[in-house]
């Protein structure tokens, strides 16, 4: 079971703290707490709004939500077990991961929930006057100054937040929203990663087995006065190579499998079971239709969504220069999507295609194999030369894999800029 804070008092689990958001996101957490105070900045969430029928509430190093009916009992009893799916993770990530919990909670508690971008500035002016108060407060504490000028700080930039701010509760959703698909687009990512360096480590096994044989008989050549020193030290250093990328591989097996599961809600030390792969062909991966689906990315894009309600406000607030100001930013941003969203999909027929050459190759590998194997048998190739083409064989295997996972994972990105507004 998930070792995590669950919906029903029952089903209580130990609360765990996801992984750190990645850069870019704490980047605009840190953004968004200068202007509008605590609410979480690590939010690894998928879910923004919160449940109709449920109820958060924070005991202690627990969080607990109780009476959410939003699931059948069917899917409950697939999210409570202790396999992670890879159709699971969007509900995972929001019924489970801590910082999404307590992200919503908040939420649902903010006192901008009915407010408009004038009245989000007469707000922050009162936050402002308040933390200044609590300073003033404190001049003659001993051993408070240092409280009273951070809260000084925190005063003069909510008042230049203030000045010009455009975001009404409308902006704060559809930041929270961003943040969290771009989670569950990292989850996924995660997954996939997961798999690939698995399948890199099955692979390196063959081929240090091979390096090793190899080194070996560069020795026996040596000895037998039929090799040199040069091919003994450059089979040793191909072998060491491969044994120091198999430790990497093993680093970096545990890292993945370490933040996809704490993202989706477990203990980072827990030994849950990473389900299978999902199932595509690549013709149905590259079946998109680019013009379609831009204009629908357009109008899901949510930096996009945002700019509009920040020209709209600007707009209201009578003050033209700061309409200029968000009408040149929209366009701006515009134009990056339109170029980011050719990138994405430009990866996509790009995956596809080294897809299908990684096919193409593994079948000449199979063939180079079939000869060896003749080869040897016949004497004419000795049994280096054949673990040569083993290795070959399984190296080309590998590639068909990961190019698999790659492709795999280009569609899902480009999904996410289509469906959900995120690139």
């Amino acid at each position: 079971m998930k070792n995590n804070s669950f919906k029903f008092e029952n089903h209580k689990k130990n609360k765990v703290s996801a992984r750190k958001g990645q850069a870019a996101l704490f980047a605009a957490a840190l953004l968004y707490t200068a202007a509008y105070g605590s609410i979480n900045t690590f939010a690894d969430s998928v879910a923004v709004y919160p449940d109709i029928n449920s109820e958060i509430k924070s005991i202690g190093s627990e969080v607990k939500q109780t009476n959410n009916f939003s699931r059948g009992s069917e899917e409950w009893k697939r999210l409570e077990d202790n396999e992670l799916d890879w159709d699971e993770i969007p509900a995972l990530v929001h019924e489970y991961n801590a910082n999404v919990i307590t992200n919503r909670s908040e939420l649902s508690k903010d006192e901008r929930r009915s407010m408009d971008s004038e009245e989000v500035s007469s707000y922050l002016l009162d936050k402002a006057s308040d933390y200044e108060s609590q300073a003033d407060a404190m001049d003659d504490v001993s051993g408070k100054e240092l409280v009273a000028a951070n809260l000084r700080i925190q005063a003069n930039n909510l008042r230049r937040q203030a000045d010009s701010n455009l975001d009404d509760f409308d902006v704060v959703k559809l930041s929270y929203e961003q943040i969290e698909k771009q989670t569950v687009l990292s989850a996924k990512t995660q997954f996939l990663d997961y798999y690939t360096a698995l399948l890199s480590k099955d692979s390196s096994a063959s081929n240090l087995e091979y390096l090793e044989r190899a080194y070996n008989s560069a020795v026996n050549r040596k000895n037998a006065a039929v090799g040199t020193e040069l091919e003994v030290l450059t089979a040793k250093l191909a072998w060491d190579d491969a044994r120091a990328n198999a430790v990497t591989l093993d680093n970096k097996i545990t890292a993945n499998r370490q933040s996809l599961i704490v993202s989706c809600g477990w203990k980072y030390d827990a030994d849950a079971v990473i389900g299978k792969l999902p199932e595509y062909d690549a013709q149905t991966i590259a079946n998109v239709n680019y013009e379609e689906d831009k204009k629908k990315a357009e109008a899901a894009n949510i930096t996009l969504k945002i700019d509009n309600i920040r020209v709209k406000n600007a707009s209201d607030s009578g003050y033209q220069t700061l309409v200029e100001e968000q009408k040149t930013n929209l366009k701006e941003d515009l134009d990056s999507f339109g170029i980011n969203f050719k990138a994405a999909y430009d990866g996509l027929i790009n995956a596809v295609t080294a897809y299908n050459n990684a096919v193409g190759a593994k079948a000449n590998s199979d063939k180079d194999l079939t000869f060896a194997n003749k080869q040897y048998a016949l004497g004419m190739i000795s049994m280096v030369e054949l673990m040569k083409a083993e290795n070959s064989a399984v190296a080309a295997h590998a590639s068909v894999s990961s190019a698999y996972n790659q492709m795999v994972l280009a569609r899902v990105k480009y999904d996410a800029a289509v469906n959900d507004g995120i690139l």
